[in-house]
C-alpha cells in the first residue's frame, strides 16, 4: 500500500445485532466470522483460534497470575510466533 490518503470506504458497517452480550464471546466471533489470513499457510481461509489464545482473550491467563503478563511477538511471522512476557 502506497502512502499518503486514502480512498473512501464505501461498504456498509458491520452489523453485531444477536452477537454475545459477553466482551469475550464477541471477539472470539468477530474473529472467527471476519478474519481472514492474508497470506501464507491457509492464505484466504477464516482464523481460527487456537485455546491459549481464547484464554487470552477470556482472561484466564490473567487470573492465574499474581504479575502482569503480556504476549511477545517476535520474527517476521508474528501471529505464528508467541512467547509469554513476564515483566515482574
Amino acid at each position: 500500500m502506497r502512502a499518503g490518503p486514502k480512498g473512501q470506504i464505501t461498504v456498509e458497517p458491520l452489523n453485531f445485532t444477536g452477537w454475545p452480550a459477553d466482551r469475550a464471546a464477541r471477539r472470539e466471533r468477530f474473529i472467527t466470522q471476519c478474519l481472514i489470513i492474508p497470506r501464507g499457510h491457509g492464505a484466504g481461509e477464516p482464523f481460527l483460534l487456537r485455546e491459549f489464545q481464547s484464554k487470552i482473550i477470556s482472561g484466564d491467563v490473567r487470573s492465574r497470575c499474581s504479575h502482569r503478563v503480556g504476549i511477545h511477538a517476535t520474527g517476521e511471522r508474528q501471529n505464528h510466533v508467541g512467547r509469554c512476557v513476564d515483566d515482574s
